[in-house]
């Protein structure tokens, strides 16, 4: 008996985000043992003779494909069940679980893109979770730099006092001193420049008026501080950040990037989120995720959509 429509069916069902388990149960229901038998032997692009036993036994890149696979319903499932609090938390933690750039900006994304409440109680709940407050973790993990000092002033900062003319005019040459700083003269320098107040005063500028008041682009500010260069988006625009975070999501097959953008926009700015997919794409993102998204995966997914109000 061939197997080759079995094989590239099932290869179909389990890959991408999620999986197609009513096409995984078609494939196998009506097979008998001799017929198991003679899919292992027909399909060598996924069973492989073990170098030790010499048993037939499914790849081990192929069994971690589908292990993932299987896990993006039940992780997203996890995610959306959290208390948003205990969620951030948690999203912060995994920053300091590799040494890689995306870790960090997931930290930086939670800190820069939640309102001040949310933020306080996830601080709140990252304490009693991991006994250590986030901003110590901080200190033991990002090296005593600009990038750290910004990250700090924005979680212990206060950005809700309002300000009178003088003083906004102030905190404009304060910024514009710092950004001219850290071009020229170097990080240690502009690290003097960096308060709270200063980072208040970034918020408004980064929204309004960045590019009159400092008369450069944005990369030749910042250069080639990674972790700086995510603060400003996500401060500047967080529906574009988002955005740019769906997109990589899909170029790079990533389903906890996709999960962990649905879930935790989708009662925030995911109508935002979806009319900028739809402007770029001309598409509607609920199309794109229907198209590579497969199973209950898939489905859990559009319904967190839906809650959106444009729906």
């Amino acid at each position: 008996m061939a197997f080759a429509k079995e094989s590239e069916a099932l290869e179909q069902a389990i890959s991408g985000f999620g999986v197609d388990e009513k096409s995984v149960l078609e494939i196998f229901k009506g097979l008998k043992i001799e017929d198991i038998r003679s899919f292992r032997t027909s399909t060598p692009e996924i069973i492989v003779v073990d170098g030790v036993c010499r048993f037939k036994t499914i790849a081990d890149c192929d069994a971690e494909r589908m292990r993932t696979c299987f896990l993006h319903f039940p992780k997203a499932v996890e995610m959306w069940k959290k208390h948003p609090y205990e969620r951030d938390a948690c999203l912060m933690r995994s920053a300091f679980e590799g040494e890689e750039v995306l870790p960090k900006k997931i930290l930086v994304e939670v800190i820069c893109t939640r309102a001040p409440a949310q933020l306080v109680g996830a601080k709140m709940v990252y304490q009693q979770l991991y006994n250590i407050t986030i901003e110590e973790q901080l200190k033991t993990y990002i090296p005593q730099t600009l990038e750290l000092k910004l990250l700090t002033a924005l979680l212990v900062g206060d950005h809700e006092n309002e300000r009178n003319a003088k003083e906004v005019e102030d905190l404009q040459t304060n910024v514009k001193m710092l950004f001219q700083t850290l071009r020229h003269a170097g990080e240690n320098r502009a690290l003097e420049l960096i308060t709270n107040e200063t980072i208040y005063y970034i918020d408004m500028l980064l929204r309004e008026q960045y590019q009159m008041l400092t008369n450069t682009s944005f990369k030749e500010n910042v250069g080639n501080y990674e972790i700086m260069k995510v603060i400003l988006k996500c401060r500047r625009d967080p529906v574009s950040y988002f955005l740019e975070v769906v997109e990589d999501a899909f170029e790079a097959n990533d389903a906890d990037a996709l999960t962990r953008v649905i879930v935790t926009r989708a009662d925030n700015d995911m109508t935002e989120i979806k009319k900028a997919f739809l402007a770029k794409h001309n598409m509607s993102l609920q199309q794109k995720i229907k198209d590579v998204a497969k199973g209950r995966y898939k489905d859990f997914i559009l319904s967190l959509m839906a809650r959106s109000a444009d729906d």
